[in-house]
């Protein structure tokens, strides 16, 4: 099977969704799979970084140039306030349509080299608008994964604005994904969850797969380490700073519990939160108690993690969680908020669940949930031990996640080979 990998990005740097194929192009690479990559422009220089001095690997790759639309877009895009944008998923919608418009010369060219087969990995909405290439090689979407809201205690996080647009964008999707109709006509959609099942427009002809999960985690990189406990008990958070992660209710809750043990607060990460959250921070006087790390390299960033004690990421927001799945494979307990990814990931054994009622119910129990993990060092070995077997036993890295995909692919190939 000569397989072609369509990704708008592939970027670690990007994080993200954009993870997801580079993991996947990096299994196959090992697997010796005839691949070749289609991804935008806005990552070549990162490729180039990543694979400098492969001249055969970086061959494999073509980027989708910029079209006039896209540059134009961006420049009105870039000046609309945030209250119209929300989260950016118009602004992604829109990219991603003018991308894999300039994309088809590509992927034309590559079929009439004998490529049989169209994979895109992400994007990872089962609401996104896909193009159809009518190419005469199938077409095969996901692991989808989204079809998220807000929890009705959070959904203040999105403007007005949003909402309607939101509102009337859900109502219309089904009758719009004609006028685009990838989905509908794709010959198979990977499924990650029933969440994202339920959300596919109606009308879809393919076969849809499922048992292949949103995140992964690379086990060669996240393994587990024996860690003495020296010192205060260390939890950490590694994300973007912005509402949905919740960084600001953990910094509060830790804020508030600080003196009732011995702990602290290691952060990785950045975004448009941090001058706010530092202020906290400073105005309570716990600088010695929270640190800011920034973004880290992967290795940087596993270093930390590893020598932490408790992970905690209380994203509202959040279809899949890669960071959640690399804590557990080094053996960290997990404290998590009961909703999307996380809350599917995360069992009792392995970590305390948080529902998401109010920011106000939201920052006690937090609080709560650190105490009772600071003060019971047995409670966090059993949950991380649990953690690890979870992983392994749960098909959650990348190797068996793509294993499962070529098993989907070379099922779709042959049958449309007769």
């Amino acid at each position: 099977m000569k397989l072609i990998v369509l990704s708008e990005n592939v970027s670690v740097r990007m994080g993200g969704e954009s993870l997801t194929p580079y993991y996947y192009i990096r299994q196959l690479l090992r697997r010796d799979i005839d691949i070749q990559i289609v991804t935008h422009a806005r990552v070549r220089e990162e490729i180039e970084e990543l694979y400098a001095g492969d001249e055969e690997l970086l061959n494999r790759f073509h980027f989708i140039p910029y079209s006039q639309e896209q540059r134009w877009f961006w420049r009105i895009y870039n000046i609309l306030p945030s209250q119209m944008t929300g989260q950016g998923l118009l602004s992604s919608q829109i990219s991603h349509l003018l991308s894999m418009r300039k994309a088809r010369t590509i992927l034309k060219d590559l079929v009439s080299q004998g490529y049989e087969l169209i994979w895109q990995p992400i994007p990872i909405s089962p609401r996104f608008l896909s193009i159809r290439f009518n190419l005469g090689i199938p077409e095969v979407l996901g692991p989808l994964a989204g079809g998220m809201f807000f929890p009705p205690g959070f959904q203040f996080m999105e403007s007005r604005f949003v909402q309607v647009r939101q509102t009337i964008g859900r109502a219309i999707a089904s009758p719009v994904h004609y006028l685009s109709p990838g989905k509908l006509q794709a010959e198979a959609l990977i499924m990650a969850n029933n969440r994202a099942r339920k959300a596919l427009p109606a009308g879809v002809k393919g076969r849809i797969y499922t048992g292949v999960t949103d995140g992964g985690v690379d086990l060669d990189e996240w393994i587990p380490k024996e860690k003495q406990q020296i010192g205060p008990v260390r939890f950490i958070f590694v994300g973007r700073f912005v509402p949905l992660k919740g960084v600001l209710y953990l910094v509060q809750a830790f804020i508030n519990i600080a003196n009732q043990i011995d702990a602290v607060l290691e952060l990785v990460g950045d975004g448009e939160m941090r001058p706010q959250i530092e202020t906290i921070v400073q105005s309570a006087k716990a600088e010695s108690r929270v640190t800011f790390h920034g973004w880290q390299s992967r290795s940087g960033t596993h270093d930390l993690v590893c020598s932490s004690d408790v992970f905690v990421l209380p994203s509202v927001h959040d279809c899949g969680g890669h960071v959640i799945l690399e804590a557990m494979a080094v053996g960290k307990p997990i404290i998590t908020v009961n909703w999307g990814g996380p809350g599917e990931y995360v069992t009792d054994e392995c970590g305390i669940l948080i529902e998401p009622g109010t920011p106000e119910t939201l920052v006690t129990d937090l609080g709560q949930a650190m105490i009772k993990m600071a003060q019971d060092e047995k409670l966090r070995q059993r949950m991380g031990k649990a953690g690890v077997r979870r992983i392994q036993a749960g098909c959650y890295d990348w190797n068996s996640k793509t294993e499962k995909i070529l098993n989907i692919l070379q099922e779709v190939h042959e049958h449309s080979q007769h």
